[in-house]
């Protein structure tokens, strides 16, 4: 049975998914918020932006220090990267080995768009050991994840349907929409088989790709506790609008969450 990664990888790497991240830019509310409260401690500093997509975020991060790498286990996704940036470097790497870098080699370490949500938890474990090595003693770690308190919208939700208003509005775009429900429905039963509900996470079939992606959900409070078993000790939990969570809002149902950390 094939590892979650590989099955995101396939769907990441399909030609209709990479010129969709290519065409995004800009930095979320969350992630900009961070950054700026971070900024002079990783301003000039190097940085590794893994699971970097089109680059969505390598304009931003390049705006901060030029000393910037661009990692993604995607080729085809790299390859975009290098079109659509010339000149910056980029390289083909997998978050869980990241023995091309030495160890306390980065200021910051950033994993944005709930990359780590597509592995499964052995390597998810994997990668928060190898971006806490490759971390300076005084750098700071970033990333999404998605929230297990989040409610899930299944395949077969007539919220897929397009509403009569939407038929009127853009009929195109309607059946498109309509269209890709029965595919969401033949992704989502292939892929069940890789659901699992532990008691600190779960791996369920995420929407995104037409319920072509399996994604690892956990808590706030998990994902913390989880942070502090690899060594690195956290910072704060971001809000989507860039706003720190105090402990009694750790119950949010937002889709996802940024996490700083620092080495423990």
């Amino acid at each position: 049975m094939p590892d979650i990664s590989e099955i995101n990888l396939k769907t990441y790497s399909k030609q209709v998914e990479t010129w969709k991240y290519a065409r995004l830019a800009g930095l979320l509310a969350a992630e900009a918020a961070i950054l700026q409260r971070h900024r002079e401690s990783i301003a000039g500093r190097p940085i590794l932006d893994l699971g970097v997509g089109g680059g969505r975020t390598t304009e931003a991060l390049t705006q901060i220090s030029s000393d910037y790498i661009g990692a993604d286990y995607a080729p085809a996704m790299v390859e975009r990267c290098r079109a659509r940036f010339p000149g910056m470097r980029f390289a083909v790497v997998d978050a869980r080995d990241l023995s091309a870098f030495a160890d306390a080699s980065f200021a910051l370490v950033m994993f944005s768009y709930n990359g780590i949500s597509s592995l499964s938890h052995e390597d998810r474990l994997r990668a928060l050991g190898e971006m806490r090595r490759v971390l300076r003693p005084d750098g700071i770690c970033v990333f999404s994840a998605h929230n297990r308190n989040s409610p899930q919208t299944g395949a077969w939700s007539l919220k897929h349907i397009p509403a009569p208003q939407d038929w009127l509005r853009a009929p195109a775009t309607a059946l498109k929409q309509l269209l890709k429900y029965p595919l969401g429905i033949r992704n989502a039963l292939v892929h069940r088989k890789h659901a699992r509900s532990e008691a600190d996470y779960a791996i369920v079939n995420d929407e995104a790709g037409c319920y072509g992606l399996m994604s690892y959900v956990i808590t706030v409070e998990k994902q913390l506790a989880q942070l502090r078993a690899v060594g690195l000790r956290p910072v704060e939990a971001v809000a989507t609008d860039g706003h720190v969570l105090r402990p009694d809002q750790y119950g949010t149902t937002e889709p996802w969450i940024y996490y700083v950390a620092r080495r423990g």
